[in-house]
């Protein structure tokens, strides 16, 4: 089956330009021998266009199907990864947050907030929310909890508080691990109301660092349910 002749014309062309600049190897690589190479290093402009109505007699390009889904996939996996990266920092994550969910290092984090536009804005450490704002992140966590990928939920987590995710973020790794939550006297109902509705733990302490009556005392989890090992809560 004979391929568009704009197609064969711009690989020819860019077999040309490979020849003029030396390229032997990539040239060999494609099945040409050293005195090809050179004939066609020798070609004109005009020459390379007939040489390209040709083409279809000595070029064959073919796609394999099944990798060719494959290689889709990873593109369309990737995409969703970089719009979800992207939805968290204009949510206000912060590098801790980005570097345990993603991977993502201090040079690229400033680079994608700058281009997004961020660089000058929700610079620094978020406030610490107070205990009612720590308690309704973690009922937001909680209530969200069928969401299995961790980014998700905490934009979801975001969406339901309207607090930015690097307030969020200590919040719920002190509610996954073993950090500490602002449990008042007299507060501890509600706690435990939450913590009937998850297979979350965390230890209940109350302001001044006594521990809650036997009763409201619950060992922390062995392991977190949907945050990255980032048990430790950023200060």
């Amino acid at each position: 089956m004979p391929l568009h002749d704009e197609l064969l014309t711009t690989l020819v062309m860019y077999i040309g330009r490979l020849a003029a600049a030396g390229q032997l190897p990539l040239l060999r690589q494609i099945g040409m021998s050293p005195q090809q190479i050179e004939r066609v290093r020798r070609l004109s402009l005009a020459e390379m266009n007939e040489l390209s109505t040709l083409g279809g007699h000595f070029m064959d390009i073919r796609v394999d199907a099944e990798s060719f889904e494959r290689a889709l996939a990873v593109t369309g996996r990737r995409l969703g990864e970089r719009t979800v990266a992207e939805r968290l920092l204009r949510a206000g994550a912060c590098h801790p947050a980005m570097k345990a969910l993603t991977g993502m290092e201090t040079r690229e984090f400033v680079a994608r907030r700058q281009m997004l536009g961020l660089a000058g804005t929700g610079n620094g450490r978020a406030a610490k929310p107070d205990a009612e704002g720590q308690h309704r992140i973690c009922k937001a966590w909680v209530d969200c909890s069928g969401e299995a990928d961790p980014k998700l939920r905490l934009l979801e987590v975001h969406a339901a508080t309207g607090f930015p995710v690097r307030a969020i973020w200590p919040v719920v790794n002190a509610w996954e691990g073993r950090g500490e939550l602002p449990i008042a006297d007299g507060d501890h109902g509600r706690w435990l109301d939450l913590l009937q509705q998850t297979q979350a733990k965390p230890a209940l302490r109350n302001p001044a660092g006594h521990s809650a009556a036997s009763a409201h005392s619950v060992q922390p989890p062995q392991s977190g349910v949907g945050v990255s090992s980032a048990s430790t809560i950023n200060r």
